[in-house]
């Protein structure tokens, strides 16, 4: 279909569809050199493909995974495991929240979030004492003034409750 209009539109024009095709050109070759990430769900469709097959293998590499965040050897987080024998280094309990393991508890003034440098871990605690904790800010004094607080409330509560 050729192009209608003055010179000057149709110079415009052409020029236009050029850039667009050498563009349109230049996007499918990056999509072939793998340059643009994966479509979404991609990933998905790969681990449900294949993940089927060989979910030991991928729980294996996830829980790699997850020691090399905190800067431990998978051996290093087994051998953890076996030390605490499943239950809180805090409470004494078991993990009872769903399928959840115990979280690795580490100091967060030497490495702040949730990746560790391996060397400030403190041991494997439970999800509620985990959260307890974080909402002491990790601040043992903060914990001590909590202790003494419930401490004397029950001495003020008993005190109060004998006539």
């Amino acid at each position: 279909m050729p192009y209608t209009g003055s010179p000057e539109e149709v110079k415009h024009k052409k020029h236009a569809s050029a850039v667009y095709r050498r563009h349109r050109v230049s996007e499918i070759e990056r999509l072939k050199e793998g340059m643009f990430p994966a479509p979404q769900g991609a990933r998905k469709k790969y681990l449900t493909k294949y993940g089927r097959d060989n979910k030991q293998a991928r729980k294996g590499y996830e829980k790699a995974a997850f020691a090399r965040s905190y800067g431990l050897t998978l051996a290093q987080l087994e051998k953890l495991h076996e030390t605490y024998r499943g239950l809180c280094g805090l409470c004494g309990e078991p993990e009872i929240v769903g399928s959840r393991r115990l979280a690795i508890d580490h100091d967060h003034t030497c490495c702040p979030g949730k990746k560790s440098c391996g060397k400030c871990i403190r041991g494997l605690i439970c999800s509620r004492c985990n959260l307890g904790l974080g909402h002491f800010r990790h601040n043992p004094k903060l914990l001590g003034d909590a202790i003494l607080y419930l401490r004397l409330a029950r001495v003020k509560l008993e005190a109060e409750v004998k006539f």
